[in-house]
């Protein structure tokens, strides 16, 4: 046993020196665009709360269950943008938005100054209109 354990130590120092040898090295997120263009993301207390959730998820099953045409409502982005709806990304130039129901954004809680939420195909988000990133998002609201 005392081999083996010399034998996987002197290993592990050898492929360490070893140029162009990774071992043991820290799984790495990738970046998010924003991050990749130098943008600081300090966005972390605008979310959407439990209560906003559920306040856009009973208001837009209402609208289904009251037969409005939802699928006029909800325009599916392309597969390819819709894949960047996400937080921490900057909202595409090619996604189209729209504001929230007057009738809805009354009911929800205020947001600091410099957010907004908006619809952007089949989603609820929340940017930062400085900067258009996309700060928090609820898929499909309806579901």
């Amino acid at each position: 046993m005392r081999g083996a354990g010399k034998a996987a130590a002197l290993f592990l120092v050898i492929s360490m020196l070893t140029p162009g040898c990774a071992v043991l090295q820290p799984v790495k997120r990738n970046p998010t665009p924003a991050e990749l263009a130098g943008i600081e993301i300090r966005d972390v207390h605008v979310r959407f709360t439990p209560e906003d959730a559920e306040t856009i998820r009973l208001f837009y099953i209402r609208d289904r269950a009251a037969s409005l045409p939802i699928t006029l409502a909800w325009e599916p982005l392309p597969l390819e943008i819709e894949r960047q709806v996400k937080r921490g990304y900057v909202v595409p130039k090619k996604a189209r938005t729209r504001s929230l129901p007057g009738k809805l954004e009354r009911q929800l809680s205020h947001l600091p100054k410099g957010y907004k939420r908006l619809k952007a195909g089949t989603d609820v988000i929340i940017i930062n209109t400085e900067t258009q990133i996309i700060v928090d998002h609820i898929r499909e609201p309806w579901r």
